[in-house]
């Protein structure tokens, strides 16, 4: 496509990838019915690096462009785990991976800022326990499974923790490294649970773990009446809900958590200063 038409942006990610390339859950054995896509995160920075010579030309134009861009990597991460989870593997291996993945996302936004850009929002991840897709999955009958102040699965949301305290400490690492650049690391771990808390704060349904998009089910998601298909029906308001279709927040979440990326308080530092 022309160059042009990427003078406001640019979006290289996929649904359902992964930061692993595909040959890591082979080479380990891993294998689900949640099968990794070949657009890993690799293949992802591939392809801004082949867009690159159509949008500046020598290493001067192109670090002027870069530094003048807003760059997002994450929240890729998710599926990475999901299936290793849905491939059965145990807590313990999956959350040793963790600092792997950090460290490959870590190592492609190593390359965006040797090739000029100065401003990068690294988003941590979401508390996959509160995910209805999750919840539906790995259903319990214990109560002390769950959060009793949010009703998420809290084994999946420790993972998330310790993920995220993880690439904080990666992005504090980077700051030593690039002190040129504004690197952001984007909290949306704690916007997600304050929607769960206190969904009416945000106008959100007083159920915010039912999802908008989707049919069955406590949290109305049904692995066999995804979001999408015939008869699966939409809320009527969807800005009140903050899952979407069980895996994805709404428009409406996405605004609260983009607010507080851009003002703060859940970006360090807020990107609008």
């Amino acid at each position: 496509m022309e160059a042009f038409k990427f003078q406001q942006g640019a979006n290289f990610a996929v649904d359902g990838a992964t930061a692993f390339d595909p040959t890591f859950f082979k080479k380990n054995n891993i294998t689900s019915d949640v099968s990794p896509l070949s657009t890993s995160l690799s293949t992802q920075l591939q392809w801004f690096k082949e867009l690159k010579p159509s949008l500046c030309k020598t290493t001067k134009e192109c670090r002027d462009y870069f530094r003048r861009s807003l760059f997002i990597v994450g929240l890729i991460e998710g599926r990475d785990y999901i299936t290793m989870f849905a491939g059965h593997l145990p807590m313990e291996q999956i959350m040793s991976y963790a600092a792997t993945i950090i460290q490959i996302t870590t190592g492609t936004i190593k390359e965006l800022l040797d090739q000029g850009a100065r401003t990068v929002v690294i988003p941590g991840n979401i508390p996959m326990g509160c995910l209805p897709v999750i919840l539906t999955i790995y259903k319990s009958d214990d109560n002390s499974s769950y959060d009793h102040t949010t009703g998420c699965i809290e084994r999946f949301n420790i993972l998330s923790r310790y993920h995220n305290s993880l690439l904080l400490k990666a992005v504090k690492e980077l700051r030593v490294k690039y002190p040129h650049a504004n690197i952001v690391y984007a909290d949306i771990y704690r916007p997600v649970l304050n929607f769960v808390r206190s969904p009416q704060l945000y106008g959100f349904i007083s159920k915010p773990l039912v999802v908008c998009c989707g049919k069955g089910g406590e949290y109305n998601w049904n692995p066999f009446h995804l979001c999408g298909l015939p008869h699966v029906t939409v809320c009527q308001n969807p800005s009140t809900y903050l899952n979407w279709d069980g895996a994805r927040l709404t428009e409406a979440s996405y605004r609260h958590i983009a607010n507080s990326w851009l003002k703060g308080p859940y970006a360090d530092p807020p990107i609008h200063q």
